[in-house]
This record gives C-alpha cells, structure tokens and sequence, in this order.
C-alpha cells in the first residue's frame, strides 16, 4: 500500500460494530460472483477485484472517494482483499480498512451471513465430483510445438473420446482418444502451405495416419500434490501413450478443477521424444547429412480436458 493511504485492518467485531452504524461505512466483497451469491457478509456489495472493471463497479456503488471503504476477501492467507485496496487507493480512495478474516473470519464470531442459491463451483457450494465424467470433445484440445534449426510449427488435434474418473474430490483415473487425422498447423497464414505441411504430417513420413488414426492416452497412475496451491499442478500423473499402435509411458504434472458437482477441467503439458514412437523423420539419431532439414526429436503436447455429465 501507499504511504498516501490510510488503509488500516479490521476485526471482526469492530466491522459489526461499524456496519451496525447506518451509513458509517460501505463493505465491498471482492471476491467472485459465485462466492458472493453463496455466502457474504449482510450488507456487503460484490465486486470482484479479478475483473477488469473492478473499479467501475465501486465507483458506481459509493462514488465519494472520502467515504469510508471496508474490503474482504477469502480470508487468512487471501491477498485480494489488500489487492483491492491498492486498486482503490491509486483511484483516489483513502479511508480504507481491510477485514482480513472474510467470511470464515466473521462466522467464527458467531455472526450470521446471507447465503443464496445461484452459487456455483466447488469453493463456494461445497460440492464434490464423484463417479466417471465423460470428455466434451468441442471444448477439450490438444496442441502440439515441433521445431527444427529454422524455427517451429504448432498445431493441433482433436479430442474425440474419453473421460476423467474422481472419488470424493480427487482424480484417481484419466483417459483420451486423439484423432491424429485431424492434425492441422496453425502458424502458417497460407492455406496451400499449411496444407502442405498437414499432409507431410500425414504421411509415412510422420504419422502414417492411413494405417494409424487414433492416438490414445490411459493414465495407470494418480498421485495428488500434497498442499499445491490453486493453479498450481495438484496431481501427478502416469500412464501409456499410445501413437502408431506403439505404447511408452510417460510422466507429467498436470492442473484439475471444477466447475461444479459435475463438470471438470485438466490441463498438462509435457514432451515427448517422438522416435520412441517410431516417427523418425528428419531425427538426428537415425540420419546424418541432414543439414535443414534436420527436425528435432522433442515434442511438446499441451492437453485440455473438459468432462462433464450431462
């Protein structure tokens, strides 16, 4: 915060106390919508310091920059409530205070909250994915980076089949099918050249996707990261990839959530040495003399999943 602020914190009693005052101060919930619509202090007004018109919102809501702001956010070790205040003391507001136990920090006092019933996701319903969610294939994605010494391509496959499986919360089993035949490069601007390059990828050369169609993926191994933190990996993950009718495994951290009770998102990336799937063109190991047209045998392969039960 600024030396110009006079931000200070809060306790809990001391905001009931303040609230408790009619319009002795405005409390703002910088959270998420949904955990707004779920549980927030009475008489709090949402705005979601993630947004990107955050500010507006405020302004709109108490557009007096003397007036006296209270912020909170998720609670104990939550930065979005000192977040917010940074944001509004560089738009001019100075009496700010931060309540930095939320909402877990206001119930502890015994005070009540108000709940409604348009929450979602798991952090503010409490719900728990469970059972086999099948993949959605027009939201899940795989995009591939090959390079050689001129530069790189990137591309991507369809997802076509396959599901994620939870019990009580935590991923215990993962599997895809990929439709090879439907690789296609996406940094080349001309048509006839990207067109090119999608056959050559196609062929005997690389692929071979006459005579092999589908690549596939099955996890035989889930472990949970003990204490990551939100968009941090939070499983690591083992398992067979399967390109050519060949299978080799491999190893890769990968990032899981939800959306609700029966919705999930997955996302990993990791490399592959593509000769250990007999896609030899262009490799070092097995050509000499190959000058430019020498193709590096690592791949990367960057996965998003989204399954869901209808």
């Amino acid at each position: 915060m600024s030396d110009e602020t006079s931000e200070r914190t809060i306790s809990a009693v001391k905001l009931k106390e303040l609230l408790d005052a009619s319009g002795a101060a405005t409390l703002f919930d910088v959270r998420p919508e949904d955990c707004f619509k779920a549980e927030h202090i009475p008489g709090a007004r949402g705005a979601c310091v993630y947004l990107i018109d955050f500010l507006d919102e405020v302004r709109a809501a108490q557009p007096d920059v003397a007036k006296t702001l209270v912020l909170y956010g998720n609670g104990e070790g939550c930065a979005s409530a000192s977040m917010a205040a940074y944001k509004l003391n560089r738009a001019g507001y100075r009496e700010l205070f931060t309540f930095e136990g939320g909402v877990p920090g206001w119930k502890a006092e015994g005070f009540d909250v108000t709940t409604g019933v348009e929450a979602i996701g798991p952090a503010a319903s409490g719900t728990i994915l469970e059972g086999n969610l099948p993949i959605d294939p027009e939201a899940s994605i795989l995009e591939w980076t090959s390079r050689n010494l001129g530069g790189k391509h990137w591309g991507t496959m369809r997802i076509t089949s396959g599901g994620l499986a939870f019990e009580k919360g935590a991923l215990v089993s993962a599997e895809f099918v990929v439709d090879v035949n439907s690789v296609e490069a996406k940094d080349i601007e001309d048509p006839k050249m990207a067109a090119v390059l999608n056959d050559h990828l196609k062929s005997d050369d690389f692929f071979e996707t006459e005579r092999y169609p589908e690549a596939s993926f099955q996890s035989t191994s889930v472990v949970a990261v003990p204490g990551a933190a939100p968009g941090n990996p939070n499983f690591n993950m083992r398992g067979l990839l399967t390109i050519k009718n060949v299978s080799n495994e491999v190893v890769f951290p990968c990032v899981v959530g939800s959306s609700g009770p029966n919705k999930a998102i997955a996302r990993a990336r990791f490399d592959i040495d593509r000769t250990r799937w007999n896609v030899i063109y262009g490799s070092g190991k097995f050509f000499l003399n190959l000058g430019m047209h020498l193709v590096n045998d690592i791949i990367e392969i960057e996965v998003k999943i989204v399954a869901e039960r209808g």
